[in-house]
């Protein structure tokens, strides 16, 4: 760390390597002294937090290491085609705040090291086609207002800490699932356009809130399994628009336990099964189909 020690924030939209467009002091509340202009981007060595504040949207071009770094309210922060390597310092090391958005795009990857901690109140979102784009060796937690968005084909959704409330959010699935699927999910969100039937191999099991589902296709499916037998319980509502849920396509025993509401609507929703399975469905509260 720098001595005295430095505090960045963002003082425009811009990109995160060139110096103006942030802020520099010594006071964390940028009070006593006021910030002023930055001689050198801020990195996890040269600062004590890094802020970017509401209304700002930082890129890189170039690859960043952070730590302490705060994504206020309507702020944001796009890498692409780079790394973000994330350090572990004091407390949260990424902290997005509740309506602030982090986004790997293009080849972008984010490694969290050892110790260190992000946590998710607001977006974050992979739309990044590296593999893998995650490396993992600390902690994530997405809150009650937080949702991890996987908006790529395949790829793998991180292993993170689902609390109640939070969301993990499928829009960028065509022709393959994402692996990562086996973690105890609180809201489970399918709202992408299948251009095949893709497959979850029996991994999802665990949804302790609601699962949506909207393929956007007329035949092809939400396939929970091949032939890996499986077991999945959801513990709210189960609502299945313009989307097919499709128990099985092979020889597997699979079972559903819908333990709220269930809600089919949509004239190509389907909940079915394909080939030989023997698939059980424990439907225990009420069930509303408006179509399909």
């Amino acid at each position: 760390r720098v001595d005295p020690p430095l505090y960045y924030r963002s003082a425009s939209s811009g990109n995160w390597g060139t110096a103006a467009t942030w802020l520099v002091s010594t006071d964390a509340a940028f009070v006593a002294p006021a910030g002023v202009a930055a001689t050198s981007a801020p990195t996890a060595t040269n600062s004590m937090g890094i802020t970017i504040m509401a209304g700002h949207s930082i890129t890189s071009s170039a690859s960043v290491a952070a730590d302490q770094l705060t994504i206020q309210s309507t702020g944001s922060l796009e890498m692409t085609n780079n790394a973000l390597t994330i350090s572990d310092g004091t407390g949260t090391d990424v902290a997005i705040s509740s309506g602030g958005t982090l986004l790997l795009s293009g080849t972008a990857t984010i490694t969290i090291n050892s110790g260190a901690t992000i946590q998710v109140d607001g977006l974050y979102k992979v739309s990044s086609t590296a593999a893998p784009v995650v490396t993992n060796a600390g902690t994530t937690t997405v809150t009650s207002t937080g949702t991890y968005e996987h908006a790529r084909d395949a790829g793998i959704i991180p292993t993170c800490t689902w609390n109640t409330g939070s969301t993990c959010l499928i829009t960028g699935t065509g022709n393959n699932a994402p692996t990562g699927l086996a973690q105890s999910f609180h809201h489970f969100t399918v709202n992408t356009t299948l251009t095949n039937s893709v497959n979850c191999s029996g991994a999802l099991q665990t949804i302790n809130g609601k699962f949506k589902l909207t393929t956007n296709h007329a035949s092809f499916g939400w396939r929970l399994t091949g032939t890996t037998n499986y077991t999945l319980t959801v513990a709210d509502s189960l609502i299945v628009t313009n989307g097919i849920l499709d128990a099985s396509s092979g020889g597997s025993t699979g079972t559903i336990n819908a333990n709220g509401a269930i809600v089919m609507s949509g004239a190509s929703s389907q909940i079915t099964k394909t080939g030989a399975a023997t698939f059980t469905f424990n439907a225990n509260n009420n069930f509303t189909q408006s179509a399909g």
